[in-house]
């Protein structure tokens, strides 16, 4: 069993493809961070950028699915997705454990281990920065994926995409390109 986390799509279809195919076979569920579809006013479109071909995608996922509601995420993309957007967090649980999953503008970085303590969830996702990001912090993991498409991540000055899993034993943040694991923490 394995969790895909990711956000901060911003309307790249093969980035989504591309992450649904990193997760494998094994994968039960996606927690999207939102920023789903628009590319934002401050974001370069990505040659990818296809945002109904990607909620036709999101649609048809197999597995279940969990997003927050980003800062770039309008009423129009829940109709076009057909689902709500949870707004300003939602608990997941997942592989035994609950995430707390929300888009990261209203709660500082520095918030979530509180935050999350409060709903006794011991791994706080975030995205909204496009930074790959697994610390832990007290009792709870902060993890964001970073972004597939838009990633402010890089690696000797090329631009790395970024998404992680989650399963029983692990948490991992995966480069989209070529599965280059970035970062690993065992539960």
């Amino acid at each position: 069993m394995s969790i895909l986390l990711t956000g901060d799509t911003h309307g790249d279809l093969p980035a989504w493809k591309r992450a649904l195919e990193l997760a494998g076979p094994q994968l039960e569920f996606v927690l999207h961070t939102g920023d789903v579809l628009y590319h934002g006013p401050r974001n370069p479109i990505v040659p990818g950028y296809a945002p109904l071909q990607l909620a036709e995608a999101i649609k048809a996922c197999p597995v279940p699915l969990i997003i927050a509601k980003g800062n770039c995420d309008a009423d129009i993309d829940e109709q076009v997705l057909e689902r709500t957007l949870v707004q300003p967090f939602v608990l997941a649980p997942a592989c035994g454990r609950t995430v707390l999953v929300t888009h990261g503008d209203r709660f500082p970085r520095e918030e979530l281990p509180r935050l999350a303590g409060r709903y006794r969830a011991s791994v706080a996702l975030f995205g909204h920065t496009h930074l790959p990001l697994l610390e832990k912090t007290g009792e709870v993991w902060i993890v964001n994926p970073g972004s597939p498409s838009l990633s402010k991540h890089e690696v000797e000055g090329k631009q790395v995409n970024t998404i992680g899993i989650l399963d029983e034993q692990a948490i991992k943040l995966l480069s989209l390109a070529d599965a280059t694991v970035l970062a690993e923490a065992e539960f």
